[in-house]
């Protein structure tokens, strides 16, 4: 029931990794893997968006520059 989803949300959110605290790069990979394995990774427990997708187009806008992704500097 909702006592036991209210309890997980709880959980979850005094589980999460506070803004700003530094990870290195393994443990960022982790949390990555972790994510996407999640039943819904576009939305927090909550039900707020955690996820925003940046597609090429909006960045070289954003940028304005143009590139090629893995075209670029020897990527």
């Amino acid at each position: 029931g909702g006592d036991l989803e209210t309890a997980q949300v709880a959980t979850a959110c005094r589980s999460a990794i506070r803004n700003g605290t530094p990870l290195t790069l393994p443990e960022m990979q982790t949390l990555v893997d972790q994510w996407q394995q999640t039943r819904n990774p576009r939305t927090c427990p909550h039900g707020r968006p955690i996820y925003l997708p940046l597609e090429e187009a909006n960045l070289s806008r954003f940028f304005r520059r143009h590139w090629v992704i893995g075209k670029s500097h020897g990527l």
